[in-house]
């Protein structure tokens, strides 16, 4: 439609791209979009015609003009049920904007919009415009069009943020990199803009997000292309070497070890890239079901009891205090702890482990994830749980507004026993992760291969070697 209307009047073809915003919008101002191109319309072919019209008429006075109207009907082709609508339609109008009402539904849009294709395609006709038949169908793909972006934005945005948050969890992310992520607007600074131009914004914050994940695999290739130019240096090493040997004539012997221990370093690399790497919890099938089980209830309770503990001090002092507010932080991470423990499997696979875990993994130098350090947060909160579970029960004995102070330190006392408890089982629980297993194949692919890993020591051990050192751990393995 807007580029019949271009070649009618520019004018036409800027309100009807105002129009097509409102649509996309699903937006009420297409109301005031519809009534203004149509009063354009009609003012602009009354100009053309030499037909007065006054500039303070509105469009409903505009089209009671006798004069306008045998115009479009007897000369231009416009029918009598198509002029009666564009009335109809213009009183319709002022109705829904005295409602205010906020979103408009697609049948309203494509009645309206069917009106003013039918009569701007009998004017082009009569003008003897070339185009193409106008359907007003066409718009319903149209409408609704930003809020569906808006949604496939959000999407693609938490699908990049999150994969960076893993990142920056790793170590990965530079200062730079972290301020720019620290500098998006939330999505409820979002809410106060426009569809459009939420639409706009977080196409932005897309294109911040994409160069930033595309600088880490940028920084992860460089680290990969350094460690490929250390064992080409290594390699002329052994090189330099053997020639240095020949030029003293001291026989084959130095030569052949030296080979022989590059390629020994070379299979070994080769053997980690292509093996499975899991962690290990020491001890029997049983054991460990048994331990994962306890481990559980013993959360839950802490968790039930928590939640008792708020409920009580809440309705006994008739006020959520920040005390209980920094209690249900630690409730929260012990939902987080819950989430760990019930993921976990008796051989537990080093990618999967370092996404569920409450401690911060890296690369050694052989390529394999090994557990860093715990993650501050969960360390950081628990001391301030506990904390305030003793502030929550000096309050119960010295607060004026306390209803049974009794029940109140009961509840505290057992929550702090059991989150304390809880912690320690949890961390006693995935103490037992204490070794690396390595399952491939040598070279040929003909005979399985097991290597453990201590991470502590970096000391890699054969199958035979490990149950020779650690025979109490064979039954479990």
């Amino acid at each position: 439609m807007k580029e019949i209307l271009r070649k009618i009047d520019y004018r036409l073809y800027e309100r009807c791209l105002t129009l097509e915003k409102n649509i996309k919008s699903a937006s009420n101002s297409f109301y005031d979009s519809y009534l203004d191109l149509l009063e354009q319309f009609l003012r602009i072919a009354a100009e053309k015609e030499g037909i007065e019209i006054s500039s303070g008429n509105s469009t409903g006075s505009v089209l009671k003009n006798s004069e306008l109207r045998d115009f479009l009907i007897s000369r231009v082709g416009v029918s009598e049920y198509i002029y009666s609508k564009m009335q109809d339609y213009t009183l319709k109008v002022n109705e829904h904007k005295h409602r205010r009402e906020k979103h408009i539904e697609l049948e309203t849009v494509l009645k309206y919009v069917t009106v003013i294709c039918d009569v701007i395609c009998d004017y082009a006709d009569f003008k003897g415009i070339e185009h193409n038949a106008l359907e007003a169908q066409s718009y319903a793909k149209m409408f609704g069009l930003y809020e569906r972006e808006n949604k496939t934005l959000r999407l693609e945005k938490d699908k990049y943020q999150n994969e960076l948050y893993e990142a920056l969890e790793s170590g990965k992310l530079k200062d730079s990199d972290i301020r720019a992520l620290e500098q998006m607007s939330s999505y409820s600074q979002l809410e106060l803009l426009s569809l459009e131009e939420q639409n706009s914004e977080l196409q932005k914050q897309i294109i911040i997000l994409k160069d930033i994940k595309h600088s880490v695999i940028t920084a992860e290739l460089e680290k990969i292309l350094k460690g490929q130019e250390r064992a080409e240096e290594k390699s002329n090493e052994i090189l330099d070497a053997i020639n240095e040997v020949n030029k003293k004539s001291h026989g084959t012997s130095e030569i052949e070890a030296s080979l022989e221990r590059h390629n020994r370093g070379f299979i070994l690399n080769n053997f980690i890239k292509r093996s499975v790497h899991e962690y290990v919890w020491l001890g029997s099938q049983d054991e460990f079901k048994q331990d994962k089980k306890v481990t559980i209830i013993i959360l839950l309770v802490s968790i039930l009891l928590m939640g008792i503990a708020t409920a009580v001090s809440t309705l006994s002092f008739e006020l959520y205090t920040t005390f209980t507010f920094f209690e249900n932080i630690w409730l929260f991470l012990s939902l987080y702890m819950l989430k760990f423990v019930l993921k976990a499997k008796k051989n537990h696979p080093t990618s999967v482990f370092a996404k569920n875990s409450f401690e911060i993994f890296k690369e050694n130098q052989k390529g394999i994830l090994v557990i860093d350090k715990h993650k501050m947060k969960y360390i950081a909160f628990f001391v301030v749980a506990l904390i305030n579970f003793v502030l929550n029960i000096v309050n119960a004995f010295i607060s004026e507004i306390n209803h049974v102070p009794a029940l109140v330190i009961i509840f505290e006392v057992l929550a702090m026993g059991f989150c304390v408890y809880a912690y320690i089982k949890v961390h006693d629980f995935f103490l037992f992760y204490g070794f690396v297993k390595l399952t491939g194949t040598n070279e040929e692919q003909t005979k399985k291969v097991v290597l453990f890993l201590d991470p502590q020591t970096e000391v890699l051990y054969s199958e035979e070697k490990f149950f020779e050192k650690y025979p109490l751990f064979k039954k479990g393995l």
